[in-house]
């Protein structure tokens, strides 16, 4: 099985034309001096692959100084809310208003959980 993701090219290169950052930008908000602010909400943050984007961003934020005012990041963990459940959802979306989205939320069990529940992991 292989896993891949898609972070933001700013966290990729930091050597961006000012035609690839304004294209970036699409999909920012602007806060009331008019800068530009993402807000990258990652479901599932508290798992395997949330952390080690939740790493990288921690580590890469002292090299991407002129990024770090302009993105939010927030890590959600099942306790944050039940994506399940329409109305947490739309908490939550009301609650960061997010710009982006990686959605990493997945049921897991691990080895003998999914042995045992074939069906309901496999689905």
């Amino acid at each position: 099985m292989f896993i891949f993701f898609l972070l933001p090219q700013n966290l990729i290169s930091s050597k961006k034309s000012i035609t690839d950052r304004q294209s970036s930008q699409t999909m920012t908000k602007r806060d009331s001096n008019g800068s530009s602010k993402s807000t990258i909400l990652v479901t599932g943050g508290s798992g395997l692959v949330g952390q080690a984007i939740k790493s990288y961003v921690e580590s890469s934020a002292p090299s991407n100084a002129e990024y770090k005012d302009s993105e939010t990041w927030i890590f959600l963990s099942s306790k944050d809310g039940d994506l399940r459940d329409r109305k947490a959802t739309d908490a939550i979306f009301e609650k960061y208003h997010p710009t982006h989205v990686i959605h990493l939320a997945a049921k897991v069990g691990g080895l003998f959980a999914n042995m045992a529940q074939k069906v309901r992991f496999g689905t």
